[in-house]
């Protein structure tokens, strides 16, 4: 049934229970303690069924405490999945076991009225968070466990911190209806999720103005989401989440490594790093993930639940040293790509540099490449099938039994087409040519089977940016033609982002 309050009040004013002066487009009591007035609207409140009391930590979101091995987060410290997740349409009466499952909100019959959906994310409520909840769950139920699971373990918190804090509702409000929209192919649902962005911006500032506000786990986890939402959406260009990303960056160095001991933050620390870095790397700023203190406090054994032969920990250990290690990438590819243009131009190199520059990057090359055997001793290997894009160069592509181990298997050959062609600036005596050709080649044909699905660019961001700088002109303008397909699911692969197609030294493909 419906519920409607019958104050013709702001939504605020009658959550406050003040008399509400009415004016337009804001109210006096908003507009003089600078809040953003929900308006005049009244607000939907959903029931479903008859009055059930429930844990805000439902079973079903146990889902998302774990990461597959090859996300780009890496998560280390997931402690299982639930088996199934509960419908998004599904009974609202509870389960066989007593247990109530997550409410039925039919987003369709709002799609389209702003006001109304908006509501549910300006003021606290029980309703706001049910209802996220279930926009969460629906977009878990239309992609699957595997494919959504990727910001584990962190999103598996949320939860039980919805309906309390605009700032977190917004953002996760805004991010799961973007993905849902996307996965549904829905524009409807996306044009909701943009109008709610812009309200999570507005209450995200806020907070980060607030004397407190801003240190909360809260506002770290709406930045955070924020950052991955521009990612997707991209709602200025391709580049826009790179703000975000140095924003989150700045708040955690205010915070301090201590701030994150908490299993909510750290959590949240370790499964966002792969953007931190990201960042790094493409802003060409080292990372701070690379300093002592931050390394310690990322090092530790993986907690996994592991119910078979252990492989699962040891996969997710092995990631997990990855990610710590690669956040020394930034530093060495930096210097040796100002030693590549300083060659290229003729201009003197010291001599004093060029032995640090290898000693760094042989250093963490030879971790890399340690790591990678150990992954490769266990993960599955991939298969060479026929490709069945009709657009491909190639007539065999590899296919992977689980698409987030391919991810990670493109993540190592990236990084070490990188290492190997620092270490050849430095004329190392060790010739990577033939190894970086095959390294590259083996990033182009997974395009085909790790790149499908909702997460399918993500899953290949980050090694295709690498292997492009390595390809000859045909296959520029072959990637080329995949990134207009990824930018309608991922915008920051869009084609505007990468260097126009032209010759290189490398011809590796």
């Amino acid at each position: 049934m419906v519920g409607v309050p019958r104050s013709t009040g702001c939504q605020l004013c009658v959550k406050r229970r003040v008399k509400c002066d009415q004016s337009r487009p804001s109210c006096g009591n908003c507009s003089k303690y600078g809040a953003p007035c929900p308006g005049y609207d009244r607000q939907i409140k959903f029931v479903a069924g008859k009055h059930l009391v429930r844990s805000r930590r439902q079973e079903d979101w146990r889902g998302w405490g774990s990461g597959p091995v090859g996300s780009p987060g890496g998560s280390r410290r997931s402690k299982g999945a639930a088996s199934g997740s509960a419908s998004f349409v599904g009974s609202t009466t509870g389960s066989a076991s007593g247990t109530p499952t997550t409410p039925s909100v039919d987003l369709s019959s709002h799609v389209g009225r702003r006001d109304e959906l908006t509501l549910l994310y300006l003021c606290p409520s029980d309703d706001r968070g049910q209802t996220i909840n279930a926009i969460i769950h629906n977009l878990h139920d239309s992609q699957g466990a595997a494919e959504v699971r990727v910001f584990a373990p962190w999103f598996k918190d949320v939860p039980e911190h919805l309906g309390q804090k605009v700032t977190l509702d917004s953002a996760m409000a805004a991010f799961a209806l973007h993905l849902l929209g996307k996965a549904k192919e829905d524009d409807a649902l996306v044009c909701e999720s943009r109008s709610i962005y812009g309200q999570s911006l507005g209450a995200l500032q806020q907070a980060l103005n607030h004397a407190k506000e801003w240190k909360s786990s809260e506002t770290l986890c709406a930045s955070m989401i924020l950052s991955l939402y521009e990612l997707f959406a991209g709602t200025v260009d391709a580049g826009s989440w790179m703000k975000h990303a140095a924003g989150v960056s700045w708040l955690l160095q205010q915070r301090g490594p201590e701030a994150h001991r908490d299993d909510w933050d750290r959590s949240m620390l370790i499964s966002f790093r792969n953007i931190i870095i990201m960042h790094a790397i493409f802003s060409g700023q080292d990372c701070f993930l690379a300093r002592r203190p931050w390394q310690k406090l990322l090092s530790g054994d993986p907690v996994v639940d592991d119910h078979g032969d252990g492989t699962l920990t040891q996969l997710y250990a092995i990631a997990d040293r990855y990610w710590i290690s690669l956040a020394r990438l930034p530093a060495v590819l930096h210097r040796g790509y100002a030693l590549r243009e300083a060659k290229r131009h003729g201009l003197p190199v010291e001599p004093a540099q060029v032995t640090l520059l290898v000693r760094r990057a042989e250093k963490l090359r030879s971790e890399i490449a340690a790591l990678f055997e150990a992954y490769t001793a266990l993960a599955p290997a991939p298969t060479e099938v026929p490709s069945q894009d009709l657009g491909s160069i190639y007539d065999t592509v590899l296919s992977y039994s689980n698409v987030w181990h391919g991810s990670f298997r493109m993540n190592f050959w990236a990084t070490l087409l990188i290492l190997q062609e620092c270490l050849l600036q430095c004329e190392w005596p060790v010739d990577y040519t033939a190894s970086n050709r095959e390294l590259a080649g083996n990033i182009y044909r997974s395009l085909e089977c790790v790149g499908t699905g909702l997460m399918g660019p993500m899953r290949v961001g980050y090694p295709l940016r690498i292997a492009y700088e390595f390809a000859d002109v045909r296959t520029q303008l072959w990637i080329g033609s995949l990134l207009e397909k990824f930018e309608k699911r991922y915008a920051s692969t869009a084609p505007d982002g990468y260097p126009k197609p032209e010759a290189n030294e490398y011809q590796f493909s």
